[in-house]
């Protein structure tokens, strides 16, 4: 009886370890969208990127680049507008920023950011995308990249970001192959670790069975 509630006290520690184990280890969560940035954005729309180039003259809005940094436009195709007035559904928007990516490498790199728990992919032109918009006083629309500029829904383009990105999907697919090997690993050693306990666990068991036997004997006056 001893060694049976021993073992039913130990068993949902083991499964608990190893579901804690598996935890630590799961797929960070992708995302797209942000409270912060909604919470500072004068307007938040959702459609089609449709591409980037320089700046031209007429691109103004924001403040000028900082060092390293190069001032950019983007294009998006709307959707939705989740917030702010004046942008119809089914208009294009030119969204000025800076970035320290020239255009060649934003058509083709999936970048991404992001924590230990959580990230997001930049959009690549022709994919769905969330931008967080500020009004600047020009009346011109600007954007922080890249923490206002997430990608959303499924990628378009898997075969030009094999072909041309800088490595930025296969580096992550790799992260992730070596996270759910490290996963699987601690999984097995944490169930490993549990059997050894309960095996070492039952001489003890039974040595201290074999007491309370001789203990229950009732001893014999001479």
């Amino acid at each position: 009886m001893v060694q049976r509630k021993l073992v039913a006290g130990i068993l949902p520690l083991c499964v608990f370890l190893a579901t804690d184990a598996r935890a630590g280890f799961d797929e960070i969560k992708r995302l797209d969208k942000d409270p912060v940035r909604a919470r500072i954005a004068t307007h938040i729309v959702v459609g089609r990127l449709l591409g980037y180039a320089p700046a031209g003259p007429g691109d103004g809005g924001g403040d000028p680049p900082r060092k390293g940094l190069t001032r950019l436009v983007t294009e998006i195709e709307v959707s939705t507008v989740e917030k702010g007035v004046g942008i119809a559904a089914g208009s294009v928007v030119r969204v000025g920023f800076s970035s320290a990516l020239d255009v060649g490498r934003l058509k083709f790199e999936r970048g991404t950011i992001g924590g230990c728990a959580d990230y997001w992919w930049f959009p690549l032109p022709g994919e769905m995308a969330r931008l967080y918009l500020t009004l600047a006083p020009d009346g011109r629309f600007v954007a922080d990249h890249p923490y206002d500029f997430f990608a959303i829904g499924d990628f378009v383009a898997p075969e030009v970001l094999e072909g041309k990105s800088s490595g930025y999907l296969s580096e992550y697919r790799s992260l992730l192959a070596k996270d759910r090997e490290s996963a699987e690993h601690a999984r097995r050693l944490t169930i490993g670790g549990a059997v050894v306990l309960i095996v070492a666990t039952i001489p003890l068991v039974r040595h201290v069975r074999r007491r309370r036997a001789g203990a229950a004997v009732p001893m014999s006056c001479p």
